[in-house]
């Protein structure tokens, strides 16, 4: 496993779960991930991004309004709470390149 330092790992997309005690909607990883992005986590603050994601335990959800790129790119909405890992089978490509390394 090849994670990269300075990254997080990120989705494009949530999913929408219907919490059972008070039924009301919670976002939720996807059933099925369909790429893993890179997002670059610099040493300078993004709006706090540094800090959410060095300090979370459970993936961090954009709110309403709030847009992250990933390395390639592309809006994504879920920052997971590990680095970016070259060698996982859903690595986005584009991102590898972006990054420095082969797609």
């Amino acid at each position: 496993m090849a994670r990269i330092l300075d990254t997080c790992a990120a989705l494009e997309r949530f999913e929408w779960l219907r919490d059972g005690v008070d039924h009301g909607l919670d976002r939720g990883l996807p059933a099925e991930v369909e790429v893993v992005h890179a997002v670059i986590v610099g040493p300078e603050p993004m709006s706090g991004l540094r800090g959410e994601v060095l300090d979370a335990t459970e993936p961090v959800f954009a709110t309403h309004g709030r847009v992250i790129d990933a390395a390639c790119g592309r809006h994504v909405r879920v920052l997971l709470p590990e680095p970016f890992d070259s060698t996982h089978s859903k690595a986005c490509g584009r991102c590898l390149d972006a990054i420095g390394l082969k797609g």
